[in-house]
């Protein structure tokens, strides 16, 4: 996912009535790329997961790897 794959959401104005945050549903996405001395999927996957939460400290629909 890339900014222009956010707008498209963005523009889809999908409606999100029961949130408490925003009105329109938003991505936030953390991202981990293989390299070097990652060798298992459950640091793959922590290093994605810890991407995500900076990426949603950042403030909504945002993208961080």
């Amino acid at each position: 996912m890339n900014s222009k794959d956010q707008q498209t959401l963005r523009d889809k104005m999908i409606l999100h009535p029961n949130s408490s945050v925003s009105s329109y549903v938003t991505a936030s996405i953390g991202c981990a790329c293989i390299q070097g001395s990652v060798t298992t999927p459950e640091i793959i996957y922590h290093q994605a997961d810890n991407a995500l939460y900076r990426a949603k400290e950042q403030g909504r629909n945002r993208y961080c790897v």
